[in-house]
């Protein structure tokens, strides 16, 4: 699939890399060259090669699908997102968007739901915020947090400390997008002004709390206009958060990077919770493909890709790179069907991901950050 420029693979600086278009202006296979790693000729370059031999057979292997043609598919569902009205501007190997230029690093705070706090049975050491911590304080200098901040407080769903060595995490076990700034005060308890003149980076995954409570809402029958209105309170309650802590500068002097996640689910886009061994445990028995949910989980993800783009943050595609690693990763009649051999990224929890998840997410954060 051809994609307009402002959609093209970038430079690490977020401009438009000359080398990601071809001679009309249009992205080409370069835009795949993070997923084709093993060295494979392109398309382009087998034309000659197979016509002057007819019988060669060294190209034979199937051509690995462009990975900005899986993430315009979404999360899976029939509903695609319009990914492309968004004008964003998207990195090499399509793990989130390239709007910023992250430089400086002062400070660093973890924001968000339980997917950032992390969950049992996952080993602390592999929940991604530690992962990505680690890394950030040898890239950018950072005195790295205690081992005890790497753990969590079980009754109160927080992390076990808020701050350490540069870095803090306020994200709650259950929270919301309006948790961020509206009605509770994660960013601000985590900026506190003492410190809000460092150059300070924001990594958020929120928005799943909020996508569960409409499935739960729709089959309450509760009217499509009013669940309508809860998705759009929630991208504005994001939007606000964001536009607020990059904008307002009596609050926040100092500069303000954000990484943030879209949302993920784990039916790999079927809708069938059950395919969820602990769905009976957790109590969740509904279908997340109904039409009304598909379509305002489609639309939730574009206004996500909108919000990167209007307040220049950036947002990492966690629903794209999970879709075909979740329960139904086996249906090859999946939409993000990936191989035999893929693996599980979510744990028993449903909702939250397994160690080789969080390895996942760990890995899309830095590889936007550095891009």
């Amino acid at each position: 699939m051809i994609l307009p420029l402002l959609l093209a693979c970038t430079s690490a600086d977020g401009d438009p890399d000359p080398a990601a278009t071809d001679t009309h202006g249009t992205a080409t296979d370069t835009a795949d060259t993070g997923a084709d790693t093993g060295g494979n000729d392109t398309a382009d370059s087998d034309t000659t090669a197979d016509t002057a031999d007819s019988t060669d057979t060294a190209d034979t292997d199937p051509v690995e699908e462009p990975c900005i043609d899986r993430i315009l598919r979404g999360n899976g569902f029939f509903h695609e997102p319009d990914y492309l009205s968004a004008s964003a501007v998207i990195n090499d190997d399509c793990s989130g968007t390239n709007h910023q230029d992250i430089t400086g690093i002062e400070h660093v705070v973890f924001v968000g739901d339980s997917i950032t706090v992390g969950t049992p049975p996952n080993t602390p050491a592999r929940f991604y915020r530690v992962q990505l911590a680690t890394w950030l304080a040898t890239t950018y200098g950072l005195t790295a947090p205690d081992s005890d901040w790497n753990g969590y407080d079980i009754v109160a769903g927080v992390g076990k400390l808020q701050d350490s060595g540069d870095f803090s995490v306020c994200a709650k076990w259950g929270a919301r997008t309006d948790d961020l700034k509206k009605d509770n005060n994660q960013i601000a308890d985590c900026i506190p002004e003492a410190v809000a003149g460092k150059t300070t980076l924001i990594v958020i995954t929120v928005g799943g709390n909020d996508l569960f409570s409409l499935a739960e809402d729709y089959y309450a029958a509760v009217p499509a206009a009013d669940l309508r209105a809860a998705i759009e309170e929630a991208v504005t309650d994001l939007r606000d958060a964001i536009t607020w802590v990059t904008t307002d500068k009596v609050r926040f002097p100092g500069k303000v990077y954000v990484v943030f996640a879209n949302l993920y689910e784990f039916t790999d886009g079927f809708g069938d919770v059950d395919a969820c061994p602990g769905a009976d445990f957790v109590g969740i028995h509904y279908d997340l493909g109904a039409p009304i949910i598909a379509e305002l989980i489609a639309f939730e993800q574009v206004e996500h890709l909108k919000i990167a783009t209007e307040t220049q943050t950036d947002m990492i595609f966690l629903g794209e790179a999970f879709c075909g690693h979740g329960y139904n990763l086996s249906r090859a009649d999946g939409r993000c069907y990936r191989d035999a051999d893929a693996e599980l990224w979510f744990d028993a929890s449903c909702f939250h991901p397994n160690n080789a998840g969080h390895d996942a997410i760990a890995g899309l954060f830095q590889s936007t950050i550095e891009q």
